[in-house]
């Protein structure tokens, strides 16, 4: 069993910079970016939202023998390093919702309070990126109406 769950990640501040490169082309970074449009009234820092991913892969000869792979995008310092997880008696494939001593022995339960935890994760980070473009092109809206109005009289 697996998933895949990209999203876009808003970060303020500085692009940050991804190093690395397509292997073909020295020009094209691996991470997609695009600078949010800037505010109209008052300055503020600018707003950068990012290509982001989550992957999980669930393998297993039968109900008992079974490993879960979980990648998650750490370019953001929005998840935690993994030793924290054990430090802290977490498990890390939940990223964190789930104490690492109350194990899920069923692969599927398993599979699906992963699946739910993640999707949760990525759902906030949409619901930022939705609402800051938004309040901005109201803002820009009622600008322009006004321009026009203005314009008119």
């Amino acid at each position: 069993m697996e998933f895949h769950i990209p999203y876009l990640a808003l970060r303020t501040g500085r692009k940050h910079e991804d190093k690395r490169f397509l292997p073909q082309d020295s020009v094209t970074e691996l991470r997609a970016w695009t600078e949010m449009p800037e505010p109209i009234e008052g300055s503020s820092e600018p707003l950068f939202y990012y290509e982001a991913q989550i992957s999980c892969l669930l393998i297993g000869v039968d109900e008992w023998y079974w490993t879960v792979y979980c990648c998650t995008d750490t370019f953001f310092g929005s998840e935690r390093p993994p030793s924290s997880y054990a430090e802290l008696g977490l498990d890390a494939p939940t990223g964190g919702s789930l104490l690492s001593s109350q194990p899920a022995w069923n692969p599927r339960d398993y599979f699906l309070r992963v699946l739910s935890a993640r999707m949760s994760q990525a759902t906030k980070e949409w619901a930022v990126v939705v609402a800051v473009l938004q309040s901005r092109l109201e803002s820009y809206v009622g600008r322009q109406c006004q321009t026009y109005s203005a314009a008119l009289s």
